[in-house]
């Protein structure tokens, strides 16, 4: 988590970055300007979660993972202060096959649209920078 964080410090986007606990990351929340991406909204932030020895809910396992061959499991998801947010996940979900997907929705009380994904890379850091290019194709594209 500590390289994932020093990262994404490097993007031109990133406000600021802090890691959760403190010290000990299983998660990392980065500030982001959503002006950048040419959105509207006033505020933005990313989350990214790792995994790298998950539990599996009953009735489903690594066996059931498809476009990617990475074993972890994780959350990289953009949210705004308009409500609008989106994000790659790799874990299992009830609403996609394989557990990697794309997940997105237009504000907080709508329900979320979900759409495949894959993934080449097979590290954190190249994880990263892969679902960053393709959360910034999307933020572009709204």
């Amino acid at each position: 988590m500590r390289s994932l964080r020093e990262q994404l410090e490097r993007h031109p986007a990133v406000v600021a970055t802090r890691g959760s606990p403190d010290g000990h990351y299983a998660d990392v929340t980065v500030d982001i300007d959503p002006a950048y991406f040419g959105r509207d909204a006033t505020s933005a932030s990313l989350r990214v979660t790792w995994q790298p020895d998950p539990r599996f809910p009953p009735g489903t396992s690594l066996e059931d993972r498809q476009r990617t061959s990475l074993t972890s499991n994780f959350n990289i998801h953009y949210q705004e202060s308009s409500g609008f947010d989106c994000g790659v996940h790799l874990e299992p979900n009830p609403h996609v096959e394989g557990h990697l997907h794309y997940q997105e929705r237009m504000s907080s009380d709508a329900e979320y649209d979900y759409d495949e994904a894959s993934i080449e890379a097979t590290a954190p850091v190249g994880v990263l920078w892969e679902v960053r290019a393709v959360l910034a194709d999307r933020l572009h594209d709204e």
